[in-house]
């Protein structure tokens, strides 16, 4: 039947008639195989045999498999340009099969999965291994085998799921080839890199079995209601999402399709045997406290699972161009900006007006505290630093007593620092913010001349603090750094650390490529990057570099003379030059 010399090869895959098709089977499968058909000899079955291990009703068995064969028609095979069968109606397929079990190790089919799944399921409960399992469950294989080679094939598109019935089937071709002499062709899998495997509705593997398909047939509102249940992270749909997660995980599926794969060192969990080092995924770190109106990408050299995992640490942007983000005002005193902190609520912009201010020194522990104290609406000023405790103790200590708000005075002449502390203990419940030495002065010597009130409020005019984590584009940027570094060094090697290098450039142009839209980006206008985490509206907002991204020389000047001041800008120039080629190309004389 088969043509064993076809100039494109031959392609086979089945479908066993035992019920609605799911979409683990197209993804899986029929996808894959139906464009196929377009480069090979196609064959397509009805696997009617092996489905007599689950459906023995003779009419049940007919009807699946015309549901079967409209299946695949409905899918997209062209029945011009393949053959569509039914396994039983191929005597030959059932004595080849039974050739094939005669050279078949018994070891080798003890390990195949649906074999072993069973006799594991029977041993967990109490039963002996083999247990209702019929000789077709462990004979699958064997008569899988002698599907695709009874044919000559030359590739079976698989999920990885089912790549070991493909070895299995390669196992047997050898053996049988050598003790035949080379008769039989041994096939090569076709698995696609991005459904591999496909999950299903509760995170395991698609199967009927586990009764967690998608059905690619059916009602709209009960395949709606499946597809929203399905598992995509530890939350229920419900939760908010991690953008970090998102991101992180856009940026690894869109760059494997262009070769940053497992081998080349790319970030994953489980390698599935293919090449590089796996437990290398990225560790995103949200909001972390480490700075301010930055995010930085680490990649460690890589070891197998033992802290060789890159971090990409993302931060907050306060807005500093605005002032500080909140303010003390101090009846008949004056407004005071202040800064925020990490591990406090943020004070509102109504605020608390006509709080009682009193001054606890430190404030460490409630012997600092006068007394009495207001019976109700005050807040307290204390001095900083954080030698005597940290700056969550204040503020435990301050709500424990009834405060309403924690104002710490900054212990040095410089610029008020950002308030953090570890979180120990109770967290806290009541703003805080920072001042600085002179503005704490200010406003103990009024509370030292009498009683003072003030609002600790958020300062009207501020637009907020704003989460790197939330900015598509930096994420994207820093992801960047971790390809750019692999890619430059290897795996095993910390590069691009240094002002001579382009990293920058090449993560600018990571990011500003994955969100490019030609609908609204015109390549001789102006293309800012981070603009969201510097208030900047629209697409063409300068933002992080010293000026937006164009191939108009007018907005975009720069040449090999603005790089000599460190990787910045050494790396924007680079952008400059690759934008310009991912823009397109000019016209002639332009």
């Amino acid at each position: 039947m088969a043509d064993h010399d076809h100039p494109k090869g031959i392609v086979l895959t089945g479908i066993k008639p035992s019920g609605m098709p799911h979409l683990g089977n197209y993804l899986g499968m029929i996808r894959p195989a139906i464009a196929l058909s377009e480069d090979y000899r196609a064959f397509y079955f009805i696997a009617d045999l092996h489905a007599l291990t689950t459906v023995t009703d003779p009419d049940l068995l007919s009807r699946l498999s015309y549901e079967a064969a409209a299946t695949f028609i409905a899918l997209g095979l062209d029945p011009s340009k393949a053959i569509l069968y039914r396994q039983s109606d191929l005597p030959e397929v059932a004595e080849l099969s039974w050739i094939l079990s005669c050279v078949a190790p018994k070891g080798l089919l003890n390990r195949a999965h649906a074999y072993k799944a069973a006799t594991d399921g029977n041993r967990a409960s109490g039963r002996d291994p083999d247990h209702g399992i019929s000789a077709g469950l462990f004979n699958y294989p064997v008569l899988m085998a002698a599907d695709i080679l009874l044919l000559h094939t030359d590739v079976v598109p698989v999920g990885l799921d089912q790549k070991q019935h493909l070895e299995i089937a390669r196992d047997l071709a050898e053996s049988f080839n050598s003790a035949f002499g080379p008769i039989l062709k041994v096939p090569q899998p076709v698995i696609a890199p991005d459904v591999a495997t496909v999950p299903g509705i509760d995170g395991r593997k698609m199967s009927k079995s586990y009764d967690n398909v998608i059905p690619l047939f059916g009602d709209t509102d009960v395949i709606r209601k499946n597809v929203m249940r399905i598992v995509t992270d530890s939350r229920s749909p419900d939760e908010p999402k991690d953008p970090d997660a998102y991101w992180n995980n856009v940026t690894h599926d869109v760059t494997y399709r262009y070769g940053f794969d497992e081998a080349a060192g790319n970030f994953q969990t489980n390698n599935y045997g293919r090449g590089g080092t796996a437990g290398d995924y990225v560790r995103a770190q949200a909001a972390s406290g480490g700075g301010t109106n930055n995010a930085v990408f680490s990649t460690p050299v890589e070891t197998p699972a033992s802290g060789g995992a890159p971090r990409m640490i993302n931060l907050l942007w306060p807005g500093a161009q605005f002032g500080r983000p909140n303010e003390v005002v101090v009846d008949g005193v004056g407004t005071f900006g202040a800064q925020f902190a990490r591990f406090s609520p943020a004070p509102t912009v109504a605020g608390l007006p006509g709080q009682r201010i009193v001054y606890a020194s430190t404030g460490c522990d409630a012997g600092l505290y006068p007394d009495p104290l207001p019976a109700s609406n005050w807040a307290v000023i204390v001095d900083g630093g954080t030698a005597a405790c940290s700056y969550l103790q204040r503020v435990q200590v301050a709500e424990a007593l009834g405060a309403n708000a924690v104002i710490v005075a900054h212990n040095t002449t410089a610029a008020p620092p950002i308030l953090s502390s570890p979180l120990v203990g109770t967290p806290a419940g009541i703003p805080a913010v920072g001042i600085s030495q002179a503005d704490g002065n200010a406003i103990k010597a009024a509370v030292a001349a009498g009683p003072t009130t003030a609002n600790v409020r958020k300062a009207p005019d501020h637009p907020g603090i704003r989460d790197g984590d939330l900015e598509n584009g930096i994420i994207i940027h820093e992801y960047g750094h971790g390809i750019s570094n692999h890619l430059t060094g290897g795996p095993t090697v910390n590069c691009l650390t240094g002002n001579e290098q382009a990293g920058e450039g090449w993560s600018d142009h990571l990011a500003i490529t994955m969100l490019l839209d030609p609908a609204l980006d015109d390549p001789e206008g102006p293309r800012g990057t981070a603009r969201y985490a510097l208030f900047q509206d629209g697409r063409q907002g300068t933002s992080i570099r010293p000026r937006p991204y164009s191939r108009n020389m007018a907005i975009q000047p720069f040449t090999y003379d603005s790089i000599k001041t460190g990787g910045w800008l050494e790396g924007a120039r680079w952008r400059s030059r690759t934008g310009s080629a991912t823009a397109g190309p000019r016209c002639c004389g332009t």
